[in-house]
C-alpha cells in the first residue's frame, strides 16, 4: 500500500506509527508509572532550591509521564529507551504509546493525533501498542509481536 496522507503525515500501513489510547482503559498502566518519569515534577526541580520535594512539590493528577524513556545528561532532553518493552507519554486523558515491541493494526485517529493510530478501533494500519501484561483483564485490539528490523 503506498503511503497515506493523515492530516499532514505520510502513514505507511506497514512501519508502526505512535498508538493513541485512553489512559484509565490499561488494567495496569499506573504500575509503570511508578516508575516513569514525572516531567511536572522535572520542571519543578529545576526552579527548585530545596533538596527534599515533600513539601514545596503537589502532584495534582494532572501530570505527564514518560515510560521507557532516559534523559540525556548531555542534552537533558528525554530519549525513548530502545531496550524497554515499551515507551509512552501517558497524560491524564491519553497515552501515546510512541515505540514497543507490540503493535496492532488499527484505523488512523482523528486530527488531534495526525499520522498516529486509534488503539481502539480496528483497521490496516500498524501501530505500538502495549504488552498484554500491561492491558491486564481490559478489552484491546490483537497484539502482535513487532518484526525487529536490523
Amino acid at each position: 500500500m503506498p503511503i497515506v496522507m493523515h492530516w499532514g503525515k505520510g502513514v505507511d500501513s506497514e512501519v508502526p506509527v505512535t498508538g493513541v489510547l485512553n489512559s484509565s482503559k490499561p488494567e495496569w498502566l499506573h504500575e509503570d508509572m511508578f516508575n516513569g518519569i514525572d516531567l511536572d515534577f522535572e520542571e519543578h526541580c529545576k526552579e527548585c532550591t530545596n533538596e527534599e520535594h515533600d513539601e514545596c512539590y503537589f502532584d495534582d493528577g494532572d501530570a505527564t509521564y514518560l515510560i521507557g524513556y532516559v534523559k540525556d545528561e548531555k542534552t537533558n532532553l528525554f530519549d525513548i529507551d530502545k531496550s524497554a518493552e515499551y515507551s509512552a507519554i501517558v497524560c491524564t486523558t491519553y497515552t501515546q504509546v510512541t515505540n514497543s515491541k507490540y503493535v496492532s493494526k488499527t484505523t488512523l485517529c482523528s486530527p488531534c493525533y495526525p499520522g498516529q493510530g486509534d488503539l481502539d478501533t480496528p483497521g490496516k494500519f500498524l501501530a505500538f501498542t502495549l504488552p498484554s501484561e500491561v492491558w491486564g483483564d481490559a478489552e484491546h485490539l490483537e497484539i502482535i509481536k513487532a518484526e525487529v528490523k536490523s
